[in-house]
């Protein structure tokens, strides 16, 4: 028998196939080849953890995942390509568009902040909803320097405002949502550009509790969305559902990081990932027998998502509406915003 067969499977039929809805929309897919990448070293997997899950991941590939891991569910998916810095963003984009065409999914636009504004607009009319700007496609060595404006410069900013398009920011910065340049920043993009329809990946970065906390009150009247891509913290699901309109609020899985087998624990404003994958970081585990229970961390999410909702009392339509219709609608596949 399969490890999915003997694990995976029956987390996911005792935990999440009760709960789910028949229609699936996931808010934040990573897709790509490897030859849209100049070479990533073993050192830039040792830096950044994600990158030493997956690099790449065919848009045929998630397809036939989200088969596999949600069984009886259509899923629609919004895709981006993989923002990093060895990425060749003109083939990672040209080949986003073929993923739309031909495999029916939404997509983004990568953006480097030097593009001219006209090219971004040409990809709004040949399909794209809007905008993946990223700290990594900056252009600056230093990555704590780099900030909102740097990534998505004003110019781009402009054509998202008047085209109404998606922008899906990575807030920048060591202090994520603890950052008063970042609070700054996301008021004045709200304030000047407000027709621009903002999504705060990861809410905000917040994969911790004390960074919601902090961060979330500053937040709520700005009209932002939020996507949960990634996060398994049920306590910072608990403060997005009370604190901000759940109608803004999105599933997303981050895949395919998030096809990562583990358990994430919490230390004040750090986390610490435990696999069983054979990652070139991952040198601190657990017993083989605690291992052997771990399953995907995009299934943890989904339970952590379901836990949350029960404690502050949604309703099986409003958890309906962040897993799937929020994104529709965000899209524009049923009615606008």
């Amino acid at each position: 028998m399969s490890y999915f067969d003997a694990v995976d499977l029956p987390f996911f039929r005792e935990r999440l196939d009760p709960f789910l809805p028949r229609k699936l929309f996931d808010a934040h897919l990573h897709i790509a080849r490897l030859s849209h990448f100049a070479e990533i070293t073993a050192e830039r997997k040792l830096q950044n953890w994600a990158l030493g899950v997956c690099s790449s991941f065919p848009y045929l590939s998630a397809v036939k995942v989200y088969r596999k891991l949600f069984p009886g569910r259509s899923v629609q998916a919004l895709a981006m390509g993989m923002p990093i810095r060895e990425v060749d963003v003109d083939a990672n984009n040209e080949y986003a568009e073929d993923a739309r065409t031909k495999a029916g999914f939404q997509c983004l636009y990568m953006t480097r902040p030097n593009f001219p504004p006209e090219k971004l607009r040409t990809a709004l009319r040949r399909g794209f909803l809007g905008f993946k700007p990223y700290v990594e496609l900056a252009g600056k060595e230093d990555l704590e320097q780099v900030g909102i404006f740097d990534m998505f410069p004003e110019p781009h900013l402009d054509v998202a405002n008047s085209e109404r398009a998606i922008v899906l920011l990575h807030i920048p910065r060591k202090g994520r949502l603890k950052d008063p340049c970042n609070i700054e920043e996301l008021r004045a993009l709200v304030r000047n550009f407000p027709r621009a329809r903002v999504v705060l990946a990861h809410c905000g970065r917040s994969y911790c509790r004390s960074f919601a906390e902090e961060g979330f009150p500053k937040l709520w009247d700005l009209g932002l969305w939020f996507d949960l891509a990634a996060m398994v913290n049920p306590e910072v699901f608990e403060l997005a559902f009370t604190m901000f309109d759940t109608t803004r609020i999105l599933w997303g899985t981050d895949l395919p990081v998030m096809l990562m087998r583990g358990v994430r624990e919490y230390h004040g404003d750090t986390y610490k990932d435990f696999t069983r994958g054979n990652y070139v970081w991952n040198r601190d585990r657990k017993p083989p027998e605690v291992e052997a229970t771990y399953t995907f961390y995009v299934y943890k999410e989904l339970e952590a998502i379901l836990q949350a909702a029960r404690a502050v009392r949604l309703p099986q339509d409003r958890i309906e509406d962040i897993l799937c219709h929020n994104a529709m609608r965000l899209c524009g596949l049923n009615g606008t915003v």
